[in-house]
């Protein structure tokens, strides 16, 4: 995991001392306006220093691992890096439906989409929906 990037489950490796804890540092209880508290470097440093302390998430023996209660979820609509904040949800609640056309548009240029909306204005002249202050 690159200390620019959220960490979650996915992209912490759960066999690095380093990123095991990372997820979990993640919107904190009763912390408002920031994903983390403090920068990932030193989340890094308590995250080995847990490890240290014997502190684990699956028995080396055994292999069991309690079940999470939880899980944190950041809404499709939500910039985690520019402090949109994302929230624990109780672990069995079913994730929402993606938008996948709305995902994809997300990643265009305001410059081609502009273009696009040029070129759809000229093939349907009559839709109201595509004119000034039409229905959107």
């Amino acid at each position: 995991m690159q200390d620019n990037e959220l960490p979650t489950l996915a992209n912490c490796n759960p066999n690095d001392p380093e990123e095991v804890f990372l997820p979990f540092f993640v919107g904190l209880p009763d912390v408002i306006g920031a994903m983390l508290v403090f920068p990932i470097k030193w989340w890094r440093k308590v995250s080995a220093h847990l490890i240290d302390c014997g502190v684990m998430i699956q028995c080396p023996q055994c292999g069991h691992r309690e079940e999470p209660k939880k899980k944190f979820r950041i809404d499709a609509t939500e910039d985690p890096m520019m402090g949109g904040g994302g929230r624990w949800v109780p672990a069995d609640e079913p994730e929402p439906e993606k938008d996948v056309l709305a995902e994809r548009l997300d990643k265009i240029r305001p410059q081609i989409k502009q273009e696009m909306l040029r070129r759809l204005r000229e093939e349907f002249p009559d839709d109201p929906a595509l004119r000034d202050g039409g229905a959107r």
